[in-house]
């Protein structure tokens, strides 16, 4: 005689709600078309926590890259403090003169060694056609320390450092594009932009729209470029950072 089949439809025994054996919601068993299966989460939750996922990994790729960022703007900082420190040397041991557009284009080695390649600013970009080039890449020198005027014409000696009325305020170098040596301004094409070289990266906004700015008395500081003003002569009145004297 066979045996009796099981009754489908009879309920399944289930755990008590509380106590050392108690179950969750989804690990209770229950019927379905004849078998026993577990509860799922449905497509809408599914698709609820995919998109939280992605979300979180957004965020975290964009923290990472304000992070990384934040980085090389501070590896700027401390490269540009260096540099200043090696012109306030070079004035001591010049009787107060600063260098001038030869001794800067030539990397000042006796101040910077020979490695003063590795103090160019990290965010600065290279193009192909230059591959030596002499002073610190990344980085431009006043036009007014090299000359003591507004004009480069003629052979004007480098200024004095008694000609330097605001130290706090002057500006001794800045974030420039490689190619860009000296400068009177944070964009050293304000007066002529037809002499910008295409393609040329804009150095006085590398930073978040803005720079680092070495001053004459060591310091450094992150500027937007409408906050500094250019080499006139005579429009430094210490209220504000410029390149003037």
């Amino acid at each position: 005689m066979w045996p009796t089949p099981p009754n489908r439809c009879a309920p399944v025994a289930r755990r008590a709600a509380t106590g050392p054996g108690a179950t969750s919601y989804l690990d209770r068993p229950r019927w379905h078309g004849g078998r026993i299966a577990l509860a799922a989460f449905t497509l809408v939750e599914v698709l609820i926590v995919i998109a939280i996922i992605a979300v979180l990994a957004a965020l975290s790729v964009s923290a990472a890259f304000q992070v990384r960022r934040s980085g090389r703007t501070a590896v700027c900082s401390s490269n540009a403090r260096q540099i200043g420190m090696a012109l306030r040397l070079y004035t001591s041991d010049n009787d107060g003169a600063w260098p001038s557009t030869a001794a800067w284009l030539s990397g000042l080695p006796k101040y910077l060694g020979r490695d003063r390649r590795q103090l160019g600013c990290p965010d600065a970009r290279a193009p192909i056609i230059v591959v030596a080039w002499p002073a610190v890449p990344g980085y431009a020198y006043s036009t007014a320390l090299t000359s003591g005027v507004v004009s480069l014409t003629g052979n004007t000696p480098p200024a004095q450092d008694a000609a330097v009325r605001f130290p706090a305020v002057t500006v001794a170098l800045c974030d420039a594009a490689i190619g860009v040596y000296i400068t009177g301004a944070p964009d050293p094409y304000q007066f002529d932009p037809n002499a910008r070289p295409p393609g040329q990266e804009d150095g006085w906004r590398r930073h978040s729209g803005g720079a680092n700015y070495g001053f004459c008395d060591g310091h450094v500081k992150w500027h937007l470029p409408d906050a500094v003003g250019h080499n006139q002569l005579g429009s430094n009145d210490g209220s504000r950072p410029s390149f003037a004297l």
